[in-house]
């Protein structure tokens, strides 16, 4: 969203104080209105350009500072959607391996089931609950591979 609103504002808010300013000379001192607009005195030219700069910069400096809030709570809420998808997923997968538990458990009572098909079950069983451990301590990782989000409390 780089519409520069702030900064349009700050331009528009120095053109009326130009315009305002030439307005007040030409009432109260009685200067002709095209001498009160670009007045010959350099000071009056130098004040008002002063003002005008920094109403314009004001405008630009807000623009900037709205951005980077805006680029922030993105961030944020990507994260977040992250964090959501990676412990919903961390979840199934623990629900899949208990499923997987339970089915081991009724073939053992099974006379006709195959060991040796048990036993590959249970390597991958065995496999997949590392990898889920693994993976519950993925926001340690994180946190040491991306130390800056941490101290922004991005991943807290």
């Amino acid at each position: 969203m780089k519409n520069h609103q702030y900064l349009i504002l700050g331009l528009l808010l120095a053109l009326s104080f130009w315009l305002i300013d030439t307005l007040l000379h030409f009432l109260f001192i009685g200067n002709e209105l095209g001498v009160a607009l670009l007045p010959p005195d350099l000071n009056e030219i130098w004040m008002r350009s002063i003002i005008a700069v920094m109403l314009i910069g004001f405008g630009f400096f807000v623009d900037r500072r709205t951005q980077r809030e805006q680029q922030r709570v993105m961030q944020i809420k990507s994260l977040e959607i992250y964090r959501t998808t990676f412990f919903a997923s961390q979840r199934v997968l623990d629900n899949l391996l208990n499923q997987i538990d339970h089915l081991q458990q009724q073939a053992l009572t099974y006379q006709g089931f195959d060991q040796e098909l048990l036993a590959r079950i249970n390597l991958i069983v065995d496999d997949a609950r590392a990898l889920l451990i693994r993976f519950s301590n993925a926001e340690k990782t994180a946190a040491s591979l991306f130390p800056s989000q941490v101290d922004k409390g991005m991943l807290h």
